[in-house]
């Protein structure tokens, strides 16, 4: 099964600090598990690294843990526009959803409204 994570993931793996670091990797911890992420999440998660100069480095770490990116383009515009408008998230989460169920992957974040929404239209999420 692939699991679609969202920035928050991202972020979590990357800092150890994180509050939701150990479920991050407790997450790709899972066998038998594809993971992938939206271009748009993985820059959303990648901007503290690049802060810091270290954005190249956090990316060659996440495709070393084997997950891959998701075209820009995997979901129609009007597909989308109709999420966003539906749901009432904002673009990165929209993008997330629609990436989600446009590739019938279950979905790992820690966003509340983002899972709610996730659940309402039918997207697992990922344990």
């Amino acid at each position: 099964m692939t699991t679609l994570v969202d920035a928050n993931i991202v972020i979590a793996l990357l800092d150890k600090s994180d509050a939701h670091h150990a479920a991050a990797v407790d997450l790709l911890r899972s066998p038998d598990e594809d993971f992938c992420v939206p271009t748009l999440s993985l820059s959303e998660g990648l901007v503290h690294q690049a802060r810091q100069n270290r954005a190249t480095e956090a990316q060659v770490v996440l495709s070393a843990l084997g997950i891959r990116v998701l075209s820009c383009d995997l979901v129609s515009v009007v597909d989308l526009a109709q999420t966003r408008a539906s749901t009432g998230l904002r673009m990165p989460d929209a993008v997330v959803l629609a990436s989600a169920q446009a590739i019938g992957a279950k979905l790992a974040t820690t966003d509340h409204q983002l899972a709610v929404q996730a659940n309402a239209a039918g997207v697992e999420l990922a344990k």
